[in-house]
Formats: C-alpha cells, structure tokens, sequence
C-alpha cells in the first residue's frame, strides 16, 4: 500500500512538474511574443513614418511634374505664336521685296525708255 502511496505520489509529481515546464514554457512564449509584438510595433510606426515622407515627396514631384508640363504648354502655345509671328513677317517681307522688285523693273522700263527717246 505505501508503494502505491509512492508511486501515486511520484505521478502527482510529475504531472506537476509536467504542468511547471508548460507553464514555464508558456511564460517564455508569452514572453519572446510580447518581445516580438514590440518590434512589430516599432517596425510599423518607422514604415508609416517613412511611408508618410514618400507620399509626401511624390505629391511634391507630381506638382513639379504638372508645373512642368503646364510651362512647356505655355512654351509650345508661345512657340505657336512665334512661328505664326515669324511668317506673318516673311510674308511682309516677300511682298516687300516683290513691290520694289516691280519698281525696279518699272524704273529700269522708264529708264530704257528715256534712253530710246533720246
């Protein structure tokens, strides 16, 4: 009966020691996840921190970018507006250069006719 008593006695302390090294084990699980929640938690602010900074510095590269594109409208609408200019003026200049064309020729014919008249 005292070997029984032993060994129910040897089984409650195992079952309790069994019990010490989950709760052990668990301690140390709760303890490395509370570890790792941490870091997660660091780790999360530091990428939302540098994420906000990226957006920022996109939204800034994009009003650049449209700033820019809106500077070369206004370019290729004044460029239009030159060339337009710049034929307007070889126009003048053609029909310049033919009217005094057309007085040479007369002044040359007046010429060549008072020659012939004396």
């Amino acid at each position: 009966a005292k070997e029984a008593s032993y060994e129910e006695a040897i089984a409650q302390f195992k079952t309790r020691m069994e019990k010490y090294q989950d709760d052990a084990q668990n301690e140390a699980l709760k303890s490395e996840f509370a570890a790792l929640q941490k870091e997660y938690d660091a780790f999360k602010i530091s990428y939302e921190k540098e994420k906000s900074e990226w957006e920022v510095k996109l939204t800034e590269c994009h009003d650049i970018l449209n700033r820019s594109e809106k500077k070369v409208q206004v370019s290729a609408s004044e460029l239009d507006q030159l060339r337009e200019k710049l034929r307007a003026k070889e126009a003048s200049y053609e029909e310049a250069i033919a009217q005094f064309k057309t007085r040479m020729e007369k002044y040359q014919d007046d010429a060549q006719n008072e020659a012939l008249k004396s």
